[in-house]
């Protein structure tokens, strides 16, 4: 094994997965409010990785295609779903106001959990293709296709996992009002990442569907 190229892919996993996201901005959101559904919605996050992670590798390994019409299909409903979840933490944070404002219980909705982790890693099928180009630059890190494989594929569930959860207990440590401020930013960024995709995706969408009806 390569150490030299696990130690440099170790780095950018890390990198990567502490840039703001969808993801980030759900489990942040998520210890925030309820910290017992920190560990199933991390649980979410990477099974639906691990799903990418392994229709990639039958890609890299030339055992399927990936098709350009689901590929726009699934983006185009995963920026509607992300967008819903925008809205959803947005309205938290100013539930969340009203209620201590008036004095009373914070029971702003806790949005997280297995399905909804799940759902939020899953909305962007495009990580396919990053992991198919991200993926060769370090398939040599041993003299086996299937164990370089593997070894990067729980690499990258480890590190996903512990980088995330840390990421958690840290703003659990947080006083109430940055907790408010950063699930704000949650709401925000969720719903910036869903015009962005939509934007991106409405055309190709449009395409699809006129070629489905000429």
């Amino acid at each position: 094994m390569d150490l030299t190229i696990l130690f440099t892919y170790i780095i950018s996993i890390i990198l990567l997965i502490i840039t703001p996201g969808p993801v980030m901005a759900l489990v942040i959101n998520v210890a925030s409010k309820n910290k017992k559904k920190v560990i199933s919605t991390l649980f979410g996050t990477n099974f639906a990785s691990l799903v990418y992670i392994s229709l990639a590798a039958l890609t890299i390994a030339g055992m399927m295609t990936i098709s350009d019409s689901v590929m726009t299909i699934l983006s185009f409903l995963g920026s509607l779903f992300i967008f819903y979840l925008g809205i959803q933490i947005t309205r938290g944070y100013f539930y969340a106001k009203i209620a201590i404002s008036q004095n009373d219980a914070l029971k702003s909705k806790t949005t997280g959990g297995f399905f909804s982790g799940f759902l939020v890693a899953i909305a962007n099928p495009k990580d396919i293709i990053f992991f198919i180009s991200f993926f060769p630059q370090f398939i040599l890190i041993t003299d086996s296709f299937s164990k370089s494989i593997t070894i990067l594929s729980f690499t990258w569930i480890i590190l996903d996992f512990l980088v995330l959860y840390a990421c958690a207990i840290f703003m659990q440590k947080q006083t109430l009002k940055v907790k408010q401020l950063i699930e704000l930013g949650s709401g925000i960024l969720l719903l910036g990442v869903s015009i962005i995709s939509f934007y991106f995706n409405y055309h190709n969408m449009w395409v699809l569907l006129s070629g489905s009806f000429s």
